[in-house]
């Protein structure tokens, strides 16, 4: 379980343009350059969703937790108390990722380091919970696995655009 003084004690990171309240359909070309880039990869069309399910899920997930940690503080950068959804989500620590809330590191800045993309991307996806790491497929447990992002990375790599993705 995370440690609710640890997370209160950082100060907030500042992350792009994570959470906007523009529409959601500002991003339809974002999407279709992607699945344009996965179907000349040589992927079919149809397993498009399959391909990119799991990293809309990463960034809801990012999503939910930066929004968290912004609401810790004023201002002021000065620690607020805690209401009880917060404290729930803290003592949960499901969707809790570490390389987020201890470190600042969303996707966003990871891909914009291509040296370390690889280290950072895979310190991100094992800095989850073991449970959201389930979910996702990040490691895999009695053979489930739901979005199964590990099986994906390994075949997005290989076709030498995991970091265009």
């Amino acid at each position: 379980m995370a440690n609710p003084s640890k997370i209160c004690s950082k100060k907030p990171f500042m992350v792009g343009s994570v959470v906007s309240n523009k529409s959601i359909l500002q991003y339809t070309s974002n999407v279709w350059s992607t699945a344009e880039l996965l179907i000349s990869a040589g992927i079919k069309q149809s397993d498009c969703p399959k391909y990119m399910m799991p990293f809309f899920c990463l960034l809801l997930l990012e999503s939910r937790i930066v929004r968290l940690v912004r609401s810790l503080y004023d201002d002021n950068q000065q620690i607020k108390p805690l209401d009880e959804k917060q404290k729930a989500f803290i003592q949960s620590a499901i969707g809790f990722n570490e390389s987020i809330v201890f470190h600042g590191k969303t996707l966003r800045s990871i891909v914009q380091n291509s040296g370390t993309f690889e280290q950072e991307f895979d310190e991100y996806l094992n800095g989850f919970d073991a449970k959201t790491r389930q979910i996702l497929g990040v490691e895999v447990s009695d053979g489930e696995s739901r979005l199964n992002i590990q099986k994906l990375i390994k075949e997005l790599r290989a076709k030498g655009i995991l970091f265009s993705i």
